[in-house]
């Protein structure tokens, strides 16, 4: 299944001089789940799914950043789900940095990958039948506040 959360927020901190000194915040609403049909997204907010009642936001906070190359580098952070957390490492790639062209303040895209198992934090709900696994994707752009 493919989902998509519609609330998220967070802060970049770029170094670009020394990308290892780069960190990042981010905060995702888990009432803002959509798969594409409401019935099934009510249920993974339920109790036995996300809890998004009992926990409404899901956190991630980077500790470490590794460059892989110039536009590759893995960010280790503590994922905070179902009020347990541990650390998860992403795989980011940056996009670009650069002005954006409707107002021209300064951004940089970014896309990363990586994959945890559900039962470090204590969901099993269904694990037999879809897995232990998930995956996920993210298309983030960073964008200078307007002063």
């Amino acid at each position: 299944m493919l989902g998509q959360f519609g609330q998220v927020e967070g802060e970049l901190v770029l170094d670009e001089a020394r990308p290892a000194n780069s960190s990042v915040r981010a905060t995702i609403h888990t009432g803002s789940l959509q798969s594409g049909n409401a019935t099934r997204d009510e249920h993974l907010r339920e109790p036995r799914w996300l809890n998004a009642a009992g926990f409404p936001t899901i956190t991630f906070e980077s500790t470490a950043v590794r460059l892989i190359s110039e536009t590759r580098a893995e960010v280790t952070g503590n994922l905070t789900l179902l009020g347990q957390t541990h650390p998860v490492t992403l795989d980011v790639t940056l996009n670009r940095i650069g002005p954006l062209p409707n107002n021209q303040r300064q951004a940089a895209g970014f896309s990363a990958t990586g994959s945890f198992n559900r039962s470090l934090w204590g969901s099993s709900t269904g694990s037999g039948a879809i897995g232990d696994a998930v995956r996920f994707e993210i298309e983030a752009l960073a964008i200078v506040p307007a002063q």
